[in-house]
């Protein structure tokens, strides 16, 4: 009799964790499955596109504040006598976006913040590299290709999307 209420509780057992496990796999599945809302494209505007700026290193950034501000633009312009001063922006009302390619050997590199869209889940800023094709004449000259715009301030996180295109030029 012992071993049958022992056979008994060992069941009642299995059988909650085997509900206890579909319920956590149905919230899961229907979390997964919440479609994102897109609320359509933000309207931004460049601050300076340039192919020789002071960011060295390939990244993308969302700047809100001043003090960023002043840093960033303080790397940008470190080999630009005189400094010209940073462009206004309020950051009340605006944030900066900075896409940076880093310092390339040759010419014939480009980067453009070409769309930002919001959906109720995040922003996402599409950019566009172009590097130059193996056929391309460029110019010998160290380049540092960059996007700095200003959009209005927005609440949610600040993804990048990047898109690599290659400039194909013909044979020689």
């Amino acid at each position: 009799m012992l071993l049958l209420l022992n056979m008994k509780k060992k069941i009642a057992i299995a059988i909650v964790i085997v509900v206890a496990l579909l319920l956590i796999v149905g919230v899961l599945v229907y979390v997964m499955t919440i479609p994102v809302v897109n609320l359509g494209d933000v309207a931004f505007e460049t601050v300076q596109r340039d192919f020789h700026g002071g960011v060295e290193v390939p990244k993308n950034v969302a700047i809100t504040d001043e003090a960023a501000w002043t840093t960033l633009w303080n790397q940008m312009s470190a080999n630009i006598t005189p400094k010209p001063p940073a462009p206004e922006i309020d950051f009340a009302n605006e944030l900066i976006v900075g896409v940076f390619m880093g310092t390339k050997s040759t010419g014939g590199y480009s980067t453009e913040v070409t769309r930002i869209a919001k959906t109720d889940a995040k922003i996402t800023v599409y950019i566009r590299e172009v590097s130059p094709g193996p056929n391309c004449a460029v110019t010998l000259a160290l380049t540092v290709p960059y996007h700095i715009v200003k959009m209005q301030k927005v609440d949610g996180d600040i993804d990048f999307s990047v898109t690599k295109d290659v400039t194909e030029c013909p044979a020689p």
